[in-house]
């Protein structure tokens, strides 16, 4: 159903305007009610003036003017079946009139590529985005239709513009979600992406929307505060996409707390992945959104329950919102299994580390890095590091072997088994498979078998004297030790890792639950010297917020023993 207000109808309704200034400026300050979206949404029903008989369908805006497209059309309320915007029964999208090539659908897979910017130190007040978390749970979610070969998808952790548009052109995205921070300057609208050495990146919403043209991007989310707010093209980083030929692109109204987006994201992604339509999608997502707390769960320090009126901040901007997003009729291909090896344990969630995930993976990426060491004090992470880099490979598409010295196995017995070659003991045959594809090689733990004199155990000294020999040009080598030298006849790349950041050790803190302040969280940063073993012995001793310097010396004695 195409519902097409008339502007002359404003004259009718001067306050329409004053009431949805009013809900921008409770929105900005985190006390919207639910009272507040009904007054507005009655009065935006009783505007459209369509009478009150409304069967089920997909509700479409059409507007021609910036003065009806700024009104919040999402919080439409009907006298009987509540609010449309997230009704079951219903859909709600926006049109605006653009020019429109109609193109053949893509054939699947649904590649979604989930980008992420945070730079480092950011110049705006703006609230840092768990990405980690929200990355993890919509992989976790998709992973089902992932393994099945019906979803391929992606979550890089570059951020910067060039990296996105290299990204943009070699690979047919049908979705791509922009996850990061929105800002307008003087009056135009900004992306901000990370430039190489982790600062800011101000991209125009003019040239991101270039980015898209003749992309074959089917949709694309922008999930930044203030995205769709429209005071104007310039400073909307929506509508230029949209203008750009995109068929559907999806931003938000208004500031959004960061676990409304996450929520919105995922369920969002789920739904496409089940072969859903775009506006169907969307609406299930906003439904969603109504729900953001688990049951054990409450907001701290709110008097306003700030997850009211998130759910109605999506906009879906949409040339044909009931068009299929994709051709299914297609042989998936199931994706390639994961790292073959040992069973190496890894966090289900890494968190931090943005800056070396960002220039290792560059590295070993373009092979400017093709043999990395990574070395330092036990604990610091050095495990759940170089397991990052291999899951970001492994997404570029390398096959990945690991070995974690100090198994039941030898090396050349697991590699044999890896390869499926179980009666070969002859290395070089065994490495050879390694030359005839893209592999990263990961060995961890190596200080295991190091002596004093640095020497290596023969097996695995003779595989990496021989690989590089060979030189593969698609071969990737990954160790991590604690000692800081390493055989110096192989050209390796040395990274020392050093402590993590304060910030991304209490965001660490944060995720685990612990119930220590900032105060508190500052004292165990600079006591364990930002080890993550040590916090770990923290944790499995009884909370004791008196006792805890006691705690912390017991900690540090054991680290200095056994580390």
């Amino acid at each position: 159903m195409i519902i097409k207000p008339s502007v002359e109808r404003l004259i009718n309704y001067p306050h329409l305007p004053e009431l949805a200034q009013q809900l921008s400026e409770h929105y900005h300050s985190q006390c919207v009610t639910l009272d507040d979206l009904k007054t507005i949404g009655l009065t935006l029903w009783q505007f459209l003036n369509i009478g009150a008989t409304l069967i089920p369908s997909a509700l479409v805006i059409e507007c021609h003017t910036d003065a009806l497209f700024s009104l919040p059309w999402e919080c439409l309320y009907h006298p009987e079946r509540g609010f449309l915007g997230k009704h079951p029964d219903y859909t709600l999208s926006r049109r605006m009139p653009v020019n429109y090539k109609v193109e053949p659908l893509p054939t699947g897979p649904l590649n979604i590529l989930l980008w992420t910017a945070q730079p480092e130190k950011m110049t705006h007040q703006s609230v840092r985005l768990d990405i980690e978390l929200e990355q993890q749970a919509v992989l976790t979610a998709l992973a089902p239709f992932i393994t099945a070969g019906w979803v391929r998808f992606y979550a890089p952790s570059e951020g910067s513009f060039s990296r996105f548009v290299e990204l943009l052109q070699s690979e047919p995205w049908t979705v791509v979600i922009l996850n990061g921070h929105g800002v307008v300057l003087e009056q135009s609208a900004f992306f901000v992406f990370e430039d190489e050495e982790g600062g800011e990146e101000f991209i125009s919403a003019w040239t991101l929307a270039q980015v898209f043209k003749d992309s074959h991007v089917q949709c694309v989310v922008v999930a930044a505060c203030q995205s769709a707010k429209i005071l104007g093209t310039q400073t909307n980083l929506v509508i230029p996409i949209i203008q750009a030929g995109v068929p559907h692109v999806i931003g938000m109204r208004e500031p959004l707390i960061d676990r409304a987006g996450s929520v919105f994201v995922q369920t969002l992604c789920v739904a496409l992945a089940k072969r859903k339509r775009v506006d169907v999608a969307v609406q299930q997502a906003r439904a969603a959104m109504t729900q953001l707390l688990a049951p054990n769960e409450v907001w701290r320090d709110e008097m306003v329950e700030p997850s009211v009126g998130q759910w109605c901040l999506p906009i879906l901007l949409s040339h044909e919102p009931t068009q299929a997003l994709l051709n299914w009729h297609f042989c998936p291909q199931p994706s390639l299994p994961g790292p073959v090896g040992s069973k190496i344990a890894l966090p289900k969630v890494f968190i931090g580390r943005r800056r070396e995930l960002c220039l290792l993976g560059k590295a070993l990426r373009t092979g400017t890095i093709r043999q990395l060491v990574i070395h330092g004090t036990g604990g610091l992470g050095k495990t759940a590091l170089a397991g990052q880099l291999a899951i970001t490979m492994a997404q570029e598409g390398y096959q990945v072997f690991a070995y974690q010295v100090g198994g039941k196995m030898g090396f050349i017995p697991t590699l044999a088994q890896a390869l499926a070659l179980p009666h070969i003991n002859c290395l070089e045959t065994l490495l050879k498979k390694w030359v005839a594809g893209r592999w990263l090689l990961w060995l961890d733990n190596l200080e295991r078998i190091q002596n004093p004199s640095d020497v290596i155990d023969n097996s695995i000294q003779s595989s990496l004297n021989i690989l590089h020999q060979w030189k593969a040009i698609d071969l990737r080598i990954l160790i991590t030790t604690r000692c800081t030298h390493f055989d110096a006849t192989i050209s390796f790349y040395n990274y020392h890792l050093k402590r993590s950041s304060f910030n991304d050790f209490s965001r660490y803190l944060q995720h685990l639950g612990s119930p220590y302040q900032f105060p508190q969280t500052l004292k165990i940063y600079q006591a364990l010297g930002g080890n993550f073993q040590g916090v770990q012995l923290l944790e499995s001793m009884p909370f004791d917020i008196h006792g805890l310097v006691k705690q912390l010396a017991i900690v540090r004695r054991y680290l200095r023993a056994y580390l």
